[in-house]
């Protein structure tokens, strides 16, 4: 088959999309495989205040710290801070913000978590 100008062009233009694809799906995948660590908050007293939040960050020292110090507060009322590998999906209302320089996502499940602004949520972690 004889190149043509055109052939040519074609070939690089079909390269070049080549390339920017595996570029973007590799840009895609090294996200994926970031290392997110989150915090399940949970706390129900006798269906009266039902709290469900989890955030979750690629800091994973902070979050930790922040999972210890929910755990010690909630604990005592019966409720739970588990600290595990990315948040649910199925958030009534999702908050992202920066607290002290860290990214910080936060997923508020019950309704009144929810009808709080993100500044109230991120207001309420703790330095």
């Amino acid at each position: 088959m004889l190149y043509t100008k055109k052939g040519i062009n074609m070939k690089k233009v079909v390269l070049a999309a080549v390339i920017a694809s595996a570029a973007i799906f590799a840009g895609c995948e090294l996200k994926a495989v970031d290392d997110v660590t989150s915090c399940d908050v949970k706390l129900d007293i006798v269906g009266v205040v039902t709290v469900h939040q989890c955030f979750e960050s690629t800091n994973d020292d902070f979050v930790k710290s922040q999972c210890a110090d929910a755990r010690s507060k909630y604990s005592v009322l019966g409720g739970s801070a588990r600290v595990g590998s990315g948040c649910s999906g199925s958030a009534a209302k999702v908050c992202d913000f920066r607290f002290d320089g860290t990214a910080v996502t936060s997923h508020l499940y019950d309704q009144n978590s929810a009808a709080q602004s993100c500044d109230k949520i991120r207001d309420s972690f703790d330095d």
